[in-house]
């Protein structure tokens, strides 16, 4: 595979709104060039089924539900991407 349909190898990514629309869609194009995706959302039923869809295509994805208005979600979700 030449470098360009991997060239976010290794690479972490975090996509919020990941649950559905451009971030679901944001999320599997990251994936698709080799990323590892951090996909955070307020939906937690909806962030569920974006998981089984972007794993089922082969994506390595954490899940986080986090309400971005709230500091402490957003510092919980960044220590959750950082120790993975």
């Amino acid at each position: 595979m030449n470098d360009r349909g991997r060239r976010f190898h290794d690479a972490v990514v975090v996509v919020t709104g990941a649950a559905s629309g451009l971030g679901l869609r944001l999320c599997e194009r990251f994936g698709a060039e080799g990323a590892k995706v951090a996909a955070i959302d307020v939906d937690g039923p909806g962030l569920d089924r974006a998981y089984a869809e972007l794993t089922g295509k082969g994506i390595a994805c954490l899940p986080r539900v986090a309400d971005l208005r709230d500091p402490r979600q957003i510092d919980d979700a960044a220590a959750a991407v950082e120790s993975e």
